[in-house]
């Protein structure tokens, strides 16, 4: 294919400004990420925004250097992907300084740039990642559709696991508006997409740890990563979280009998992540739903110096209403009135949201 002297001029002058633009977005988004690492959101704000900026201006050169120059396009795509990134942490940014109104508008350009150059892998992401934040900020309904249309992208690449996933994901927020019934359907439904792939039995960290050892072989071998690390992560964590669902939605319907199997199942993988005390909650809970307050109460009790510092500190109160309760249900009004009076003093004073 020739081309004049002069058109080449223009060419390589063109290839020069977005060399120059791409190695500043480079230097914009390090800058960005860490004025957003350091947790001063007024101070991330603006470093973030200049990143979009540049983002943007190096996006539309690329889409004029491929309209002038159509035999040799410029990949669109590694430009837009990190702008809608870019644009869905912004929004969150401008979000938590209280401008919803901006934040909705750069999401729905995320979305857009996603359409309109990304395959339907990468709009599916930035809907999934959408719905994040919808969900962040109570808009449910909105998150629901958003994980839907993600969903069916998702289902079009056979791409059956991130298809589970999402499902998850459309789980939780049902029984979190207290829609147990559908919620049970979906969770039932991200069970029977991972079925075959479980081989029978509750993939544990073990397995995952072989998938690691798989793929770092694969790169040794010289074959490159294998995705063995990747798929056993994902499929042990959609399998742990389908049982936690499930218990959890059980609980919500007084299947206590399931309930307790689903979270007794998944009790050891959530000690060796840390936080087994969480299943413990669920499991006092489900105690004093069948009417076992004592026991209920008791259990409550072995957990509760975990409440007291690290992570489960901002849970304390919750726990101190679940004990207050059961001292009221088994008669001890004068106690469960003293824990309510210190659980009351306590969130005054720590604030926690």
């Amino acid at each position: 294919y020739w081309i004049s002297g002069a058109k080449m001029d223009e060419k390589l002058s063109a290839l020069l400004k977005m060399g120059q633009l791409q190695t500043a977005v480079s230097a914009l988004f390090f800058q960005a990420e860490t004025a957003k690492a350091s947790g001063d959101y007024e101070a991330a704000h603006p470093s973030y925004e200049d990143y979009v900026a540049k983002s943007r201006a190096y996006l539309q050169d690329a889409l004029d250097f491929n309209r002038k120059f159509p035999e040799s396009p410029w990949d669109i795509g590694p430009i837009v992907q990190p702008l809608v990134n870019a644009l869905l942490v912004l929004a969150d940014l401008v979000q938590a300084l209280k401008d919803r109104e901006a934040a909705n508008t750069l999401r729905q350009e995320a979305v857009d740039l996603s359409k309109a150059h990304l395959s339907s892998s990468g709009s599916a992401e930035t809907e999934r990642s959408l719905a994040g934040a919808l969900t962040l900020e109570g808009r449910f309904n909105e998150a629901i559709v958003a994980l839907m249309c993600a969903r069916d992208l998702f289902t079009a690449q056979n791409d059956q696991l991130t298809v589970a996933r999402v499902t998850i994901d459309l789980a939780d927020i049902l029984q979190w508006l207290g829609d147990f019934r559908r919620a049970k359907e979906e969770i039932e439904h991200a069970e029977m997409i991972i079925k075959p792939d479980l081989e029978g039995r509750q993939p544990t960290q073990g397995d995952v740890l072989s998938g690691v050892m798989a793929s770092i072989s694969s790169i040794m071998g010289g074959q490159g990563d294998s995705g063995d690390a990747m798929r056993a992560a994902h499929l042990y964590r959609a399998a742990t979280e389908v049982t936690y669902y499930n218990g959890l939605i059980s609980r919500a319907l007084g299947e206590w009998n399931e309930a307790e199997r689903c979270m007794n199942e998944v009790l050891p993988e959530y000690q060796k992540l840390g936080s087994g005390e969480a299943i413990e909650y669920q499991l006092a809970q489900i105690k004093i739903g069948r009417g076992q307050v004592r026991e209920g109460l008791e259990q409550s009790r072995q957990i509760e110096h975990k409440f007291y510092g690290g992570a489960f500190r901002p849970k304390l109160g919750v726990l101190q209403r679940l004990q207050a309760e059961c001292l009221h249900t088994l008669g001890d009004t004068a106690e469960a009135r003293l824990l309510v009076d210190e659980s009351i003093v306590d969130l005054k004073e720590a604030h926690f949201d």
